[in-house]
């Protein structure tokens, strides 16, 4: 934050602090035994939470893979890419790998039109995967 929008010169050049905005949680959750290797579990349905980056490939888009078992949320895969379209990562990111789907969750901005194709990402979404639905802007 200081580095894109510093208030002084020496702002500019100060480094964000390695997991300072968790850092007490995840403190938490490792010594709680929380954090660790979730297997996929081939019985349980796999969701995704998306993370849009800009319509026009500029930013990262991130998504979540997880298993809901009993009042557990397992996180058990991740992607996070660049200047790639909404089909280049259904097909080379979330259709190829061996999961059976649930829902997929994307954000109010999938309804943001591309650059490239003219048509929305939640239109591209919807035509290519089962289950797609919008988390509306809260």
């Amino acid at each position: 934050m200081k580095r894109e929008y510093p208030s002084t010169p020496k702002e500019a050049f100060e480094l964000a602090v390695e997991g300072a905005y968790y850092d007490k949680e995840l403190s938490l959750a490792r010594t709680q035994g929380r954090i660790g290797r979730i297997p996929y579990d081939p019985n349980l349905l796999v969701h995704t939470a998306w993370d849009l980056g800009g319509a026009g490939g500029g930013d990262n888009t991130a998504i979540w893979f997880f298993q809901l078992y009993n009042n557990e949320i397992r996180l058990i895969d991740n992607f996070e890419g660049n200047g790639m379209s909404m089909v280049q990562i259904i097909n080379y990111e979330v259709t190829p790998k061996p999961y059976k789907y649930g829902r997929h969750f994307l954000p109010h901005d999938a309804e943001v039109h591309e650059y490239t194709t003219g048509t929305t990402r939640l239109s591209t979404a919807l035509s290519m995967l089962k289950n797609v639905e919008v988390i509306e802007r809260s």
